[in-house]
């Protein structure tokens, strides 16, 4: 009996411990607006082996929010070289039954930072209320972050296929 309380509760922590939530969900007290915001998750981090010991070199962090019927991707994104990025520049994703989702950045210029063994560049990224639902309803098997000069691609394997899925579906 002790044994299978042990396992239960282990099993409640590590589910619980990578749940998604919602950070904020407020009322804006001058527009009347929701606020809402999810908590931070990673869609991917890729570690790597360099003169310095071993980092990550690759990583995408984001949050969306939430404002009346408005919704932003805010994203830090760390990748080995340095990203430039014009009214061109997206966000792609490619969902399990072929579509394509491709989110505008709001964030034009040069604001990369050195980090580690790479660069990081915090950015945000349109969505509308039709992305959220498509987000829901298919699971992300590859992505594209497409900047002045090149892009990045990366195919999501495993539980980071659903991520974006469930944090869409807090709103």
């Amino acid at each position: 009996m002790r044994r299978l309380s042990l396992v239960l509760t282990l099993l409640c922590v590590a589910v619980f411990a990578n749940a998604q939530k919602l950070r904020t969900n407020t009322v804006d007290k001058f527009s009347g607006d929701t606020v809402q915001v999810s908590s931070l998750e990673n869609l991917f981090v890729d570690y790597s082996d360099n003169k310095n010991g071993i980092g990550f070199d690759h990583r995408f962090e984001f949050v969306i929010q939430r404002t009346g019927n408005s919704y932003t991707m805010y994203a830090d994104i760390i990748l080995p070289k340095k990203m430039e990025f014009d009214d061109n520049s997206a966000l792609i994703f490619i969902l399990d039954n072929g579509e394509k989702i491709t989110l505008k950045t709001n964030v034009t210029g040069k604001h990369f930072k050195p980090i580690g063994n790479g660069f990081i560049v915090e950015n945000n990224f349109s969505m509308t209320a039709k992305d959220i639902q498509q987000f829901k309803a298919h699971a992300i098997t590859d992505m594209r972050l497409q900047f002045i000069g090149g892009h990045y691609d990366k195919a999501l394997k495993g539980n980071r296929q659903t991520i974006l899925q469930r944090v869409c579906g807090l709103f």
